[in-house]
């Protein structure tokens, strides 16, 4: 996990507090003015939309990310959405660049958070344009343990804060397919999964079968080490 953005700045009170239930969105409405906000605790995902289209999770935002609306595509109607009970910061775009050239410590933040969170992107494409779904699959399993687990005897356990539905968008999945491949992780007794939570066995067996399991492992210890 990184170091969440807000604890560089001197004011204690960074932005306005954005407290979110599970499911609760935030649009982001075009021309309502540029902001930034910042995950201080939870899950939260960027959700996309075509007109007459279903909907597209399109980036998963983890504690001391940041999200610019000036992100959200012009063409997508694009909300950030609470996967578990979350808050945010919200800062106007203006605000944080002041902070940024007032504050070297936070400005420096920033630009790690932001670097992160480009690679965590550039990795998720990687890993959505592999042909194979167990692959898919795996990426993404390694990469919520490793936000999100704590090590268990020889393995790994997490909550899995995604539906099977959002899940299978994020991994451009239909969902019977990823029903299959889970249920093929969990005879090969490599996961199981119970009340929304997951436990993987056998962690190494995970990150062999992920073919981008070395940089999503580099990438985590990249986010430890902004300190």
């Amino acid at each position: 996990m990184q170091q969440p953005v807000h604890d560089a700045a001197s004011s204690p009170n960074l932005g306005v507090a954005v407290p979110l239930k599970k499911h609760q969105r935030i649009s982001m409405t075009p021309g309502a003015g540029d902001h930034v906000y910042l995950v201080t605790s939870g899950v939260v995902l960027v959700e996309g939309k075509l007109p007459e289209q279903r909907r597209q999770v399109l980036e998963i935002l983890y504690e001391g990310d940041i999200y610019p609306t000036q992100d959200a595509p012009e063409f997508l109607a694009t909300a950030l959405v609470a996967s578990t009970a979350s808050e945010l910061r919200r800062l106007k775009q203006q605000a944080a660049e002041a902070l940024s050239g007032n504050q070297p410590e936070f400005a420096r933040r920033i630009a790690a958070a932001s670097a992160v969170r480009g690679t965590r992107r550039t990795i998720h494409l990687a890993s959505i344009s592999r042909p194979s779904g167990e692959e898919r699959l795996a990426d993404f399993l390694v990469e919520m343990g490793l936000h999100l687990g704590r090590p268990v005897v020889s393995g790994r356990m997490f909550d899995l804060p995604l539906s099977r539905d959002d899940i299978a968008d994020y991994l451009a999945l239909n969902p019977d397919t990823l029903s299959r491949l889970f249920s093929r992780l969990k005879a090969k007794r490599m996961i199981a999964i119970s009340q929304g939570r997951a436990t993987v066995a056998d962690w190494e067996a995970l990150c062999r079968l992920s073919p981008l399991s070395g940089p999503l492992v580099e990438l985590s210890k990249r986010c430890r080490s902004i300190e």
